[in-house]
């Protein structure tokens, strides 16, 4: 690999929707989970695996009077172990009806958020999402599962 040493942190984008990242090798070391440490004389190649039998959630958004969400911002946060990688998440905006589609789904377990406005990668703070966690609705996806859930929007 030609690359200055150090350590890297690989972000795949852009992948057809029903795809997702299901493995990364450096080597025979697997590093989905971790950064890529490359060394000066490193010839270790890199390889990475996509899934295609990640799964979908279909999520209906509410207000607290009942009636549709529209334009929700919804955040699927992969569980802690996994909150590190940018391509773990998954984001969408309610149409009319309140509803959201999330394919292409790494399976593993999620909390699944959607607020009536958000600052852009809040999300992504530790310390933002603390206040927000109890508000979550768990989730475990399968590969290739199919859900249909309910949550309602966080307002501020």
């Amino acid at each position: 690999m030609d690359a200055i040493p150090g350590e890297y942190l690989l972000i795949v984008s852009d992948l057809p929707d029903d795809l997702y990242v299901k493995a990364v090798r450096h080597g025979v070391e697997d590093i989905l989970e971790s950064a890529i440490a490359v060394e000066t004389e490193s010839t270790a190649p890199l390889q990475i695996l996509l899934g295609s039998d990640g799964g979908r959630i279909t999520a209906a958004i509410l207000r607290r009077d009942g009636r549709p969400a529209l334009g929700a911002q919804v955040v699927l946060v992969p569980d802690s172990a996994r909150r590190n990688q940018p391509d773990q998440y998954r984001l969408g905006t309610t149409g009319e009806d309140g509803l959201v589609t999330m394919r292409g789904i790494p399976p593993g377990g999620y909390k699944l958020f959607a607020w009536e406005t958000i600052e852009p990668n809040a999300y992504r703070n530790q310390d933002y999402m603390r206040t927000y966690d109890s508000l979550g609705l768990s989730i475990f996806i399968g590969p290739g599962e199919n859900r249909a859930v309910e949550a309602r929007v966080i307002s501020e």
